[in-house]
């Protein structure tokens, strides 16, 4: 808990800050969001339209990832960091269901995690440039202040062991391979991104 809480301060003072506006854009789950937040990282954008087999994916993905914390949250019922320091969290509107969802292991990180495996698959030259943004989704619940360090890492840990089960299905193995193969055609494409990644890199580097 000492180390949560050290970490906790150090996330705190990122509040409104651009790293801060970039935890409120990652608290969004939706697969177009999640899509989205990767296209810097990944090189090309996604979506139903132009990527629908990698987009079914990833939807699939998000939803094992993000209910596998659901069992381990109920047993532990630990209290967000902002119910217990009183600062404010970047997404106050949402306060109702955050309260009602413990904070450990984070569902949200789980999901993020999942989602930077699982593409580190379908286009594994980006692996360290999507692991690392994964990482920063992660991170994102931190300087939102509604998790605690410990519970992101339990939410990735829970993400590797649902990514690592899927594995064991000749139908996800069969969904990644096309899902590559649908990346690589949109990849040969060369088509604009519609993302400033100069800016998400700066902004990805005022916390570490």
């Amino acid at each position: 808990m000492a180390r949560d809480e050290e970490a906790n301060r150090s996330a705190l003072a990122m509040m409104n800050t651009p790293r801060w506006a970039m935890a409120r854009h990652d608290a969004a789950t939706s697969v177009a969001a999640l899509t989205n937040t990767f296209s810097c990282s990944l090189g090309i954008s996604l979506s139903q339209a132009k990527t629908p087999k990698t987009f079914a994916l990833l939807q699939r993905t998000v939803i094992d990832a993000g209910g596998a914390t659901n069992e381990a949250k109920n047993f532990y019922r630990r209290p967000r960091p902002y119910m217990v320091n009183d600062k404010p969290n970047c997404t106050p509107e949402a306060d109702a269901a955050l309260r009602a969802s413990p904070s450990y292991p984070s569902g949200h990180s789980s999901a993020g995690w999942a989602i930077g495996l699982v593409l580190s698959e379908i286009s594994p030259t980006q692996t360290n440039a999507i692991l690392e943004r994964a990482r920063a989704f992660g991170e994102s619940r931190e300087i939102c202040n509604v998790h605690w360090r410990s519970d992101v890492q339990a939410g990735q840990l829970v993400a590797s062991a649902v990514v690592a089960r899927l594995h064991a299905e000749a139908a996800f193995r069969d969904d990644v391979a096309a899902a590559r193969a649908e990346v690589e055609a949109v990849r040969a494409l060369k088509a604009p991104l519609n993302a400033d990644c100069d800016i998400e890199a700066q902004t990805l580097k005022s916390w570490r």
